[in-house]
């Protein structure tokens, strides 16, 4: 189902533990396949995103150049552009939908609820005003509350099978993350007799009979069955169905799920490197150690990331160490390299070369990494016992990430001493 937040939606404009580091270690890698954004995959494309090309002339141009720094995501300039539409005709709802969306976009979601309301208050039936707000709520962890928004906008929609389609998604994704993991299902079962069956919706159909019916797998069998149907690659996928199976304590079926995939004849170095990371979710790290070696002496760069974890999970950090060190001569401002390179560093010992480290990856990095980044410079100058700037690198961070507990566990030992 569509992932909510920032930066999984552009489809509706109109026309760890406390004191320990943080870089990618093995264990904790695969949450990242957690979630399906199902909602691209499902064939939902950008349905409405030209339809204001008949809009009322006066912010008509603006409104159109916005979209067009949208799709660039230029989020400055395209916000600037809708307000100034917004502002050369204040009774078009539809420009403050863009702008919300924008805003919204950037992660200013009090502001993007304003421009909604705003919208609404101008044209109370805007679906995509609605449905904005549903996008805000979910983000905001207000499932019900978005729930409601999308069941609103899904009535006003009418016969609008592409746009019902895209609310019923969203709303399954807040049903679920709200725990009404049975009307969560039902709405993708509706999705599916709609016809918009893809492997990942049937993958998100799979992941909820799990949970509304843990003592028959063999429903949701049926589903992971549709999803990898013939010689799929897509490990992220595997992982994901391996990953429910071991929640649910399906071991038959993890078994069956796993010996299939592991048994797909590899057909490139991405393959290879797949097969590794089914190998070291299922505890095999020698057999994932050899094949993450394997694609990256091929010359397969992704790979080395994996094998440089491995390292480190074997306590083999100078190893490790070298091999971020070689991907970042062909990755020189890779903001996550220099962050797991310091991580390294880190838990061998080295604390004065992981702060130059950190202060090189910070140059370069993204909100994400760069959050990582700070949390690491708070762990070396506590290890070295430097307590003020540890808080003061900690309040840096939970300007990131305002409420990490470990943070604010850490601070609150900090702010004692």
């Amino acid at each position: 189902m569509p992932e909510p937040g920032p930066g999984n939606d552009n489809a509706h404009l109109i026309s760890e533990n406390s004191g320990v580091c943080r870089g990618q270690m093995v264990k904790m890698i695969f949450n990242i396949y957690k979630y399906m954004r199902f909602f691209r995959a499902a064939g939902l494309a950008a349905v409405l995103a030209c339809s204001l090309s008949g809009c009322g002339n006066p912010g008509k141009k603006s409104n159109e150049q916005g979209l067009a720094a949208y799709e660039n995501r230029e989020w400055e300039q395209a916000a600037s552009l809708f307000r100034q539409a917004a502002t050369q005709d204040g009774s078009v709802a539809a420009y403050r939908v863009n702008l919300g969306m924008v805003l919204y976009e950037q992660g200013r979601c009090d502001e993007a609820l304003a421009q909604f309301d705003n919208a609404l208050e101008l044209d109370p039936e805007n679906i995509l005003a609605i449905r904005g707000r549903g996008l805000v709520l979910l983000f905001q962890k207000q499932y019900d509350e978005a729930a409601a928004c999308f069941t609103e906008a899904m009535e006003l929609a009418g016969g609008d099978g592409e746009l019902r389609a895209d609310l019923r998604a969203y709303r399954a994704r807040a049903r679920e993350l709200g725990g009404h993991y049975t009307e969560a299902a039902e709405d993708c079962e509706q999705l599916i007799q709609d016809g918009y069956e893809t492997d990942a919706m049937h993958l998100a159909l799979a992941n909820l009979l799990l949970k509304t019916d843990p003592d028959e797998p063999s429903k949701a069998m049926r589903h992971y069955q549709e999803a990898i149907r013939n010689e799929f690659r897509d490990y992220s996928v595997w992982l994901n169905i391996l990953e429910n199976l071991k929640a649910a304590d399906c071991t038959e079926e993890y078994n069956l799920v796993l010996s299939r995939a592991l048994a797909m004849e590899a057909e490139s170095e991405a393959d290879i490197l797949g097969k590794g990371l089914l190998y070291l979710y299922d505890g095999q790290v020698k057999q994932a150690f050899s094949a993450f070696e394997m694609a990256y002496n091929r010359g397969y760069e992704p790979a080395g990331y994996w094998l440089g974890c491995c390292y480190e999970q074997n306590g083999e950090f100078e190893e490790a160490a070298l091999v971020y060190q070689k991907l970042l001569l062909s990755d020189p401002e890779s903001g996550r390299l220099y962050n797991q390179l310091a991580a390294c560093k880190i838990r061998s010992g080295r604390m004065g070369e992981a702060l130059l480290l950190i202060d090189q990856g910070l140059e370069y990095a993204e909100d994400g990494t760069r959050a990582d980044l700070m949390w690491n410079r708070a762990v070396c100058y506590e290890r070295i016992r430097d307590y003020a700037k540890a808080e003061k690198a900690f309040r840096e961070y939970l300007k990131f990430r305002p409420g990490d507990q470990d943070a604010l566990t850490e601070l609150s030992y900090l702010s004692s001493r």
